[in-house]
């Protein structure tokens, strides 16, 4: 059987689909586009601090040494201070037993002088023992 050919449509066409609003895709874009700016300006300053937090404890840990230098010279100059106090001391305690010593060697001196001229002059024997006693006692 053939049919015949009629220039009328059967049905009409369907309507064209209503075209799709892409406003929820536009707010996701702007969202994704929001949140990868703030991952990278939170990433910035995380690495950012992080440089800044080494470069301050290699910055104490210099200071500390220093500190553990000035310590050091500071015990040594304590060291040295009481060492020249104790050299000081004693010097001026041999410089006090020379001084005594150098008085009693003029006094010495002086009874062996007294000795020589009681010896020399040809005085009385009783001046010359006196004068040989005071050399005993003062030598």
């Amino acid at each position: 059987m053939t049919y015949p050919i009629t220039e009328e449509p059967a049905e009409p066409a369907p309507p064209a689909p209503a075209r799709r609003r892409r406003t929820g895709l536009i707010a996701l874009a702007v969202v994704a586009t929001v949140l990868v700016g703030a991952a990278g300006t939170l990433g910035f300053l995380y690495f950012d601090a992080k440089a800044r937090g080494a470069a301050l404890t290699a910055e104490a840990a210099d200071l500390d040494q220093r500190q553990l230098d000035a310590t050091g010279m500071l015990l040594d100059g304590n060291g040295l201070l009481s060492k020249a106090r104790t050299d000081a001391s004693t010097a001026s305690n041999a410089r006090l037993k020379a001084e005594a010593t150098g008085k009693k060697m003029a006094d010495c001196q002086d009874a062996a002088r007294a000795m020589k001229q009681a010896d020399l002059g040809g005085g009385p024997q009783q001046v010359f023992e006196a004068a040989v006693l005071k050399v005993m006692s003062a030598c």
